[in-house]
């Protein structure tokens, strides 16, 4: 069965079923313009089949040294009966004797000779004959062996019968072929039998074929087929043909193969790719310009293929004008392109007809392809141009007989000949013009002579006509005046002309000079503007204007058909006298009558102008003819001699009889005579004689007219020219009298060698006209010729396309749907046309242009437009009226100027549909992230058309900002959204993308809405006022932030506690610096940028902070401080440091100054010694990430360091940074102040208790410094506030240890709201004097809401982070928090904190121990434990206690904790042991050498001496108050290192300022460790490591802190036992704050008052009775609890009342300092003494005995103990997770107990509950039952155990 695989632009599996078989197609896609590599088309894969293969004579054996041919014997076309032999050939080829034996054939059939050895030497062969002898036909096969000492060798003997076989290729390869196109490959189709003959059948399948597909072939011959492929796709063809052949239809297969390509054709005009049109659609247009008539133009269109197949294509010629007027020819009408080519086409233009315009189109279209491209062929052609350099020749006034010359240029402006004639005949005639005929080559000029002599003395007028063959006619105004001794007529003037035009349209030359004079007198005529008579009641009408033929045939004197009237006229056009005898002897004259009518209502004189050679003459010359009155003439011929030709035009000037006195006419009247021609000819040839033989040329025997509609006219020219000396007579005689066709002149005689006349069409009606005219010459019919005329009466035909339907799309309601529409003009006229457009569809529709011309075969697009006010669907009808186009130039706006006989109407449907239109974002909300200010970040928006109709929109945004720190953005901000198009076009159901670029320049929260409004064409809302929210746009626009969250100092700098680093680093106002916007000169320069020649670069930023690296001895070690630097934005951030030099552009050598001033000078001191490095200088953080930058300053040069560091973010900020450091002298006494500037922290005025406020100074050098404050301007301050303390120093001298802080207390107090400034010196003993500016502010708590008053000082401690964050080298041990804050407490209140120790070490064990800063961390602070050990992943509990105590104060407190590795310390100790026992050694054992001894003689005493006055400074347990000790005062014993640092006197520590943690510099270690000549050193103990804890708080007066924190008051307890221990102290009298009263008015005022308010207490019954009921109140009794007296009882009562606690004043007493209350009752007390004596029972006494010990003030301290140490035992169980505390309780109900039993251990749990009264007493047995008691209690929750109270 055939088969073929055919691959096309489907993926699918189809079958065909091609005469019966099945073709299955698998499809594969395929590009058109996709090049497949093939062989050639016409290759073929053959086999070569030769006779030497078929009878196997050619092949041989090889073995065993034997070559044997052949080595297959055959037989082939034997008979059966015959005898036929052949031979075995057997050659030695080994070089030694071979003996060879062989056996016979087993079958009688082949025989041989008698087997015998065979003995062959080398190089010989032997033949051996077999012998065959078929008997019947059947196949024999049978074999020869032959044997030799290496082995055998079978010959095969084979007889085969005749079989059939057809030698054909393998396949056929047909390459490439366009669809529909044919490819043909001829193939030889071979018999290779022998013996029979072979026929064959094809089976083919489609798209192949072969040709013949049946035949025969005789043995051994052969033929040629022929195979084709014709695919109808582009598609990959595979497909077997079978060939069927012989008896038993043996198959044979040829693979045939063939590719498809759809044609890519592309016609253009100029063979560039963009003019390339492949779409049917478009038209290119191929302008062939202007040609000359007759003339041919050729130009090529371009045919392209750019498909790499061939093409065939064809040519065809798409017009409706018959072929003998078609001027576009194309001889080629098909052809083949070849692959990937072009060709050009040529195409003709032959004009024949002088015309405006021609066009044809020609569509190209590919055989079996509806697509084609249609070529536009637009041209015109030219006729001749000949012009006149006058119009108007005035030969003025001249004299009767005088002759006047003028000249006028006649130019032919074309690019062909001219041939003209002038219709003058010069003989007969007044003017003479030098040339009547004659033809001007293209470019030339050529001047005329014109001459006028005049006769008669009256006014001369005549316009003469000039003839131009293919051109219209062109006419020369003469005018002159003659005058004579007797008549002076007025003088003719070409004004006179103008106003005859205007007068003659408005029919006012019918009357007479004389009589429009008296009707301007009687004013009935007027002047108009222009200074033309007009009749006062009728319109002015404008000339007439007609062509230049038209008014060249109808000149209204001898012509019966005119467009205006005329004022005098002939009944003859011309007169033919024909054959006239000529009779000498007896002349008889011949005469013809004219009659010349007068049209006017004036006389009118004729006068004519006679022949001068009297041959012909008018009787009478003169006349006088009435108004409407005609007058007949006699014109009489004179023939002078036989057998001749004459001929002339005889001239009539008629005029106003008026005209004959120029007194009688003015300007405005007067009226030019009117010239009336008459041609008159005839000859004396008598009949037996023969005229004149002619010799003319006539141009054309055929003159086709243009078309042209009925009732207008078509003219063409005839010209004749005379190529003889004679004078010529023609006459045109036409066939019929009613011909539509008219020639002028029509007869004639021409002496001049060129004749031109006009021929005019006018058709009646729409049909085809054709006239034989017959031109007769020298009047003689033997001389005759024909010429043809054929013309067209057309009417407008339009020929709508899409059988006059157009339909639009849906559209959009209020928007503009276009179409364009074809229309094309089938006649062969121009037409005019016009749409009208029904009223209903006014606004709905439209179309441009609304009217104009439609060339003939011309097709013009009309853009109609569609505008929907609802949603419906509509139905128009508009009509075009058409019309023939007017050549006059005359407009014609609307088609109801024309009439209905004329004009022709064509009806259009149109039909469309409006929708409602609505557009949809696919995402209503899109965010862009954050974005950096003044950069740009795009999005995209898809915006998809829901609708089915195209959508016009217009989108608008409108910005919402939010700005930060609550800013309001204003409406000057502009709109920081743009969007890539804000109107667009959607068609239906289509998508688009918007992209949306967002640059915001200012910091802020930007949300975008946008808006959509659909609009029409003209941009204008169709819904106005109404905007549809599309989307919503947001982003966050930021600027590269960053921020320093953690701050860490080491090595010289480890004493400073991160508070002090926060300040004097000025971090917090760095952050503030960093999260502000930048300014817009900060952001000029990129990081990269080297900006300045200058070494000290300027700076564009107002940020200036300082970072102080505070002071230190030198040698000190390098103070490193490392800052944690995170990007809290949400953007990358680039940074870097920038030192001057990295700002400064480097100069040439020879642009260097080399001189620089004292700032640079030092800067670049300290560059060049790297005294300031940052490390790393610069990097790039991502959102969140952090890094660690270390900044180091060296001690290693003296003096004060500054440099100006430059720190710059990338499209951020710039902050320029001071780094400044201070190297101090050795033995310089030098204190480090923070700044020259000190604000204390803001205070309410007429606060009672001010709070006590903090000046740290921190002492720098290496020796203590003593400092004293100058208080006489706090003392002038007080002088000038009415002897009130403003500003009050506690402790103007003090003592600072070096590299140690302390602080200078000072107590603010204002008397107004307002800022306190005064410059207070402090002077350093031995040292220099410091002035520093403090200024303080106190403001009305009235005017000012009071939301925290005489709070922390948020600005200084607010950034200050609570926990480490950055991790150090070698640090194992970290806090939990490093910055603890008390916030706002009253005075006489505990305030506990818990917080962690942890050691991250997995394998070390660490020691911790905590030491104060300042003896102001021992008054209030207490921590436990402190000190311990750490074993590896350890976290320890910690707690610390803050006791409010002293004056309302500010803390700022700091607390050390040393930390040290137990490993190291015992490799210290065991070197130490080592060493001490090695300098016993010596101690006993030494030399002296006199090297030696003089060496240590002169070695100076460097031992380091140690201060007599040691400062005591107090470890934070070992403050003991009896009140308020919580631990052991003695700690863990330490190691002997330590004893030898810190020397233990119980219950204080001293250390040696010098080896305190705060300041272990680099010089001491250095001359520790620095080795005596020829000693072991001592070892050193191993460096700890410092952790700092600062610590802060705010402490108020009780009722201060109750009346501004009414909410806080109860979550503090306020120990009473602080009140009693340590009260308040009073200021001196010096330093009061109470107000002195001098005015003796006011103190009486103040007494009477408080009189009242005393004595209204006590007469008040309700205080009375709540004094008694508080006395009532209950108390638990312990017996443990010490008893006082009761008045004592009563006192401590009175204090714990809280009545009592804010009235009462607490004041000293003058001898031990023990509170007591002031001012309070005893009235009550005695009440209650009473009453409890009056009570003397039992039980009365054991509940005033609770109730004393309830009101103690010891009692409530240690209730607050013991709550506090479980509250802290439970916390370290849970830290351990010994307890969980989110476990859920579980409650097991217990059996009841009987109320006996109860009863019985009454007593029992009485008295068990005084001993443990009693053994609560004891702190630390309490502590350990409540742990004990709490851990029971957790344990049992813990595992579900049921408790039971």
């Amino acid at each position: 069965m055939p088969a073929s695989v055919a691959r096309a632009d489907s993926s699918n599996q189809t079958s065909k079923f091609i005469s019966g078989s099945t073709v299955n197609a698998v499809t594969y896609p395929l590009k058109s313009d996709s090049k497949i590599p093939l062989p050639p088309q016409d290759s073929v894969s053959k086999q070569t089949f030769s006779r030497r293969q078929l009878n196997s004579i050619t092949s041989f054996q090889r073995a065993f040294g034997l070559e044997i041919r052949p080595a297959e014997v055959l037989w082939r076309g034997w008979m059966p009966g015959e005898e036929y032999t052949k031979t075995i050939t057997l050659r030695n080829t080994q070089i030694k004797t071979q003996k060879i034996r062989y056996k016979v054939p087993s079958t009688p059939l082949f025989s041989t000779v008698f087997p015998k050895v065979i003995i062959l030497s080398a190089g010989t062969s032997f033949t051996l004959p077999l012998t065959f002898k078929p008997l019947e036909k059947v196949q024999y096969e049978d074999k020869v062996e032959f044997m030799t000492s290496q082995g055998k060798v079978a010959i095969s003997l084979k007889a085969l019968l005749p079989e059939t076989k057809l030698g054909m290729p393998e396949s056929l390869r047909f390459g490439l072929a366009a669809a529909h196109d044919s490819l043909e490959i001829t193939f030889k189709l071979e018999n290779l039998s022998s013996e029979l003959v072979t026929s064959f059948s094809w089976d083919v399948p489609e798209p192949f074929s072969i040709h013949p597909p049946t035949g025969s072939i005789p043995p051994r011959g052969s033929c040629k087929l022929k195979a084709s492929f014709r695919p109808l796709s582009a598609a990959v063809f595979e497909a077997n043909a079978i060939c069927y052949y012989g008896e038993k239809n043996i198959q044979q297969r040829v693979l045939l193969e063939g590719i498809g390509k759809f044609p890519h054709l592309t016609v253009s005009t100029t063979g560039e790719t963009d003019d390339i049109l492949s779409n049917g659609s478009s038209i290119s247009t191929l302008d062939f310009g202007g040609v000359q008539i007759h003339e041919t133009a050729v130009k090529s269109m371009i045919l392209q293929n750019l498909s790499n197949v061939r093409v065939p294509f064809k040519i065809q010629l798409v017009s409706f004008a018959p072929e003998s007027d078609r001027v576009f020819t194309c001889s080629m009408k098909e052809g083949i392109a070849p692959p990937a080519s072009k060709v050009n086409i040529p195409i003709r233009f032959r004009p024949t007809v002088v015309s405006p315009s021609c066009i044809d189109y020609f569509e190209v279209y590919p055989v079996g392809i509806e697509c084609k491209s249609t070529i536009k062929c637009v041209g015109y052609c030219k006729g001749p141009l000949l012009t006149l350099e006058h119009s108007l020749l005035d030969f003025g006034l001249t004299y009767s007989g005088k002759e006047v010359t003028k000249t006028v240029d006649i130019c032919n402006e074309s690019s062909c000949d001219a041939i003209f004639q002038i219709m003058l005949n010069s003989d007969s005639s007044l003017w003479h013009i030098s040339e009547l005929c004659g033809v001007l080559r293209k470019g030339e000029t050529r001047t005329l002579y014109v001459s006028f002599t005049p006769l008669q003395p009256i006014p001369y007028y005549r316009r003469v006509t000039v003839l131009v063959h293919n051109q219209e006619p062109i006419f020369l105004d003469l005018i002159g005046t003659c005058h004579n001794f007797e008549h002076n007529p007025p003088l003719l003037k070409h004004i006179h002309l103008k106003y005859y035009r205007v007068h003659a349209a408005r029919g006012l030359t019918f009357y007479s000079p004389q009589t429009i004079s008296q009707l301007i007198k009687d004013q009935k005529l007027k002047v108009d503007e222009e200074g033309f008579l007009s009749l006062s009641d009728e319109k002015e009408v404008a000339p007439i204007t007609s062509e230049p033929f038209q008014e060249y045939f109808d000149d209204a004197h001898n012509t019966d058909v005119t467009h205006s009237p005329p004022h005098v006229s002939l009944d003859k056009q011309e007169l033919w006298f024909g054959r006239t005898e000529f009779n000498l002897t007896n002349p008889k004259p011949n005469h013809i009558s004219i009659r010349l009518t007068n049209h006017t209502r004036g006389k009118i004189t004729v006068s004519w102008m006679q022949d001068p050679n009297g041959i012909f003459e008018v009787m009478p010359a003169t006349c006088d003819i009435p108004p409407s009155k005609v007058s007949d003439f006699r014109v009489v011929f004179y023939p002078p001699v036989p057998d001749q030709f004459f001929g002339t035009e005889l001239e009539c000037y008629c005029y106003y009889k008026t005209l004959r006195d120029y007194k009688l006419v003015d300007d405005m009247t007067m009226i030019p005579p009117w010239c009336v021609t008459l041609p008159v000819s005839g000859h004396t040839f008598s009949s037996k004689s023969n005229t004149f033989l002619p010799q003319i040329e006539l141009q054309t025997e055929k003159m086709s007219f243009p078309a042209t509609s009925d009732n207008r006219a078509s003219y063409r020219t005839v010209l004749i020219k005379n190529l003889g000396t004679t004078p010529l007579l023609y006459e045109f005689i036409q066939n019929s009298k009613q011909s539509p066709f008219t020639i002028k002149p029509s007869r004639g005689m021409s002496n001049s060698k060129y004749h031109i006349s006009v021929c005019r069409l006018e058709p009646k009606k729409v049909e085809f006209y054709k006239s034989n005219v017959t031109v007769r010459l020298n009047d003689n019919d033997t001389h005759d010729m024909k010429l043809s005329l054929t013309g067209t009466g057309e009417q407008p035909e339009l020929l709508l396309t899409n059988g006059g339907d157009m339909y639009f799309q849906p559209t959009c309601v209020g928007s503009i749907c276009r179409s364009s529409y074809a229309v094309q003009n089938t006649s062969r006229i121009a037409i005019d046309f016009c749409w009208k457009i029904p009223a209903a569809a006014i606004g709905k529709i439209s179309v441009e242009p609304k009217s104009g011309v439609i060339l003939p075969n011309e097709i013009q697009h009309h853009a109609w437009t569609f505008s929907p006010n609802t949603a419906e669907k509509f139905l128009f009808k508009p009509t075009c009226y058409t019309w023939p186009h007017s050549q006059s130039g005359s407009e014609i706006s609307t088609a109801g100027d024309v009439p209905r006989s004329t004009r022709k109407k064509f009806v259009l449907r149109i039909i469309g549909e409006g929708h409602t239109g609505d557009i949809k974002c696919e995402e209503p909300s899109v965010e862009f992230g954050s974005i950096i200010c003044d950069s740009v970040s795009s999005q995209s928006l898809v915006l998809r058309n829901t609708s089915t109709c195209n959508v016009r929109f217009r989108l608008t945004v409108d910005q919402s900002l939010k700005c930060p720190y609550g800013d309001s953005s204003d409406g000057s901000v502009q709109v920081a959204l743009a969007l890539d198009k804000t109107s667009d076009a959607l068609p239906a159901q289509s998508r688009t993308v918007v992209t949306a670029f967002a640059k915001p320049v200012r910091r802020g929260d930007y949300t975008w809405t946008i808006y959509y409004e659909i609009i029409n064409e003209e941009g204008q809302n169709t819904n106005p006022g109404e905007k549809i929210l599309l989307s919503e746009l947001s982003a966050e626009a930021v600027y590269p932030t960053l921020s320093v969250v953690d701050a860490q100092t080491f090595g010289s700098g480890s004493s400073i506690s991160k508070t002090q680093l926060w300040r004097w680093f000025n971090l917090d106002a760095f952050n503030f610096a960093l999260d502000a916007d930048p300014d817009k000169q900060e952001l000029i320069y990129s990081v990269s940028t080297r900006r300045s020649v200058s070494r000290r670069p300027t700076v564009c930023t107002r940020s200036i902070l300082e970072f102080n690296f505070g002071a230190a001895p030198l040698d000190s070690e390098t103070c490193y401080v490392n800052l944690l630097l995170k990007n809290t934005g949400t953007v990358a951030s680039e940074w870097s440091f920038l030192y001057p030099k990295d700002l400064q552009i480097s100069k040439d050598y020879w642009a260097e100054t080399g001189i620089l001033d004292p700032d640079e000078l030092h800067e670049a001191h300290i560059q060049d010694n790297k005294l300031f490095t940052v490390s790393p200088n610069k990097g790039l953080l991502n959102p969140g990430e952090s890094t660690t930058i270390l900044l180091q300053y060296k001690h290693d040069i003296t003096g004060t360091h500054r440099i100006p560091v430059l720190f710059k973010v990338e499209n951020g900020r710039e902050i320029l940074l001071n780094m400044v450091g201070v190297t101090v002298e050795p033995g310089r006494r030098y204190i480090h102040f923070p700044g020259s500037k000190h604000t204390f922290n803001p205070v309410i005025v007429g606060t009672p208790s001010p709070p006590k406020q903090l000046y740290e100074i921190y002492n720098g050098g290496s020796v203590s410094v003593m400092y004293e404050v100058n208080l006489s301007p706090l003392e002038e301050m007080q002088d000038e506030n009415f002897d009130h303390p403003i500003l009050s120093c506690l402790n103007p001298q003090g003592e600072v240890l070096p590299g140690t802080c302390s602080n200078i207390e000072f107590i603010f107090s204002p008397l107004e709201a307002k800022t306190y400034l005064v410059d207070i010196p402090i002077h350093i003993v031995g040292g220099d004097v410091a002035l520093i500016t403090v200024s303080g502010i106190g403001y009305d708590a009235r005017q000012i809401e009071r939301n925290s008053p005489n709070t922390m000082p948020i600005s200084e401690f607010s950034g200050v982070p609570k926990s480490r964050t950055i991790e150090m080298i070698g640090q194992y041990v970290f806090l939990s928090e490093e910055s603890i804050n008390f916030g706002n407490i009253p005075l006489f209140s505990r305030n506990r904190y818990i917080f962690f120790i942890c050691n991250t070490s997995k394998d070390k064990t660490m020691r911790y121990s905590w030491h104060a800063a300042s003896e102001t961390v021992n008054d209030v602070l207490r921590i436990e434990p402190v000190s311990g050990r750490l074993q590896p992943n350890e976290r320890l509990l910690t707690n610390i206690t803050f006791c409010a105590t002293g004056h309302p104060s500010f803390y700022d407190l700091d607390l050390i904790c040393e930390v040290l590795d137990e490993s190291k310390m015992e490799d210290y100790q065991m070197e130490l042991i080592s060493w001490e026992e090695e300098k016993a050694r010596q101690e006993v054992e030494f030399a002296i050498y006199e090297e030696d001894l003089q060496k240590q003689l002169e070695k100076p005493d460097t031992s380091p001496h140690t201060s007599a006055r040691k400062e005591n400074l107090e470890n934070v347990l070992n403050k003991s108050l009896l009140p308020m000790k919580l631990s052991d005062p003695v700690l863990s014993v330490p190691h002997k290192s330590e004893m030898r640092n810190y020397e233990t006197l119980p219950p204080i520590r001293s250390e040696n300022p010098l080896q305190l943690p705060s300041n272990r510099s680099r010089s001491v270690r250095k001359r520790l460790s620095d080795p005596d000549d020829g000693k072991w050193p001592q070892p050193l103990p191993p460096e700890p490591f410092v952790l700092h804890l600062g610590v802060t708080a705010c402490t108020h007066d009780i009722g201060e802190f109750r009346a501004s924190y009414p909410d806080k008051g109860d979550t503090h307890f306020i120990d009473r036992m602080l009140q009693l221990s340590r009260p308040i102290p009073s200021r001196a009298a010096s330093y009061g704050y109470s107000l002195p009263v001098k005015d003796e008015a006011e103190k009486q005022t103040v007494v009477f008052t408080l009189s009242k308010i005393i004595r209204g207490v006590l007469e008040d019954s309700t205080f009375h009775s709540l004094v008694r009921s508080i006395a009532a109140e209950k108390t638990p009794y312990f017996q443990q609890l010490p008893r006082e007296e009761q008045g004592s009882a009563l006192s401590i009562r009175d204090q714990d009342d809280p009545v009592h606690d804010t009235e009462d004043k607490v004041t000293e007493s003058q001898g031990d300092g023990v509170m007591s209350p002031a001012g309070s009752s005893r009235e009550p007390r005695t009440e209650v003494t009473k009453s409890e004596e009056n009570n003397n029972s039992p039980d009365s006494a054991t509940q005033n005995a609770e109730l004393e010990i309830k009101r103690s003030p010891f009692f409530g301290s240690l209730l607050e103990d013991v709550l506090s140490s479980t509250i802290s035992n439970i916390m370290t169980e849970a830290f351990k997770g010994e307890v969980v505390l989110t476990a859920r309780p579980r409650l097991v109900a217990l059996p009841p107990t009987s109320s006996t039993r109860e009863g019985k251990s009454h007593k029992e749990r009485r008295s068990s509950t005084n001993s443990s009264s009693s053994r609560a007493s004891n702190p630390k047995e309490k502590s350990k039952k409540s742990r004990s008691r709490n851990s029971s209690f957790q344990s049992q929750r813990s595992s579900g155990t049921p408790v039971t109270k």
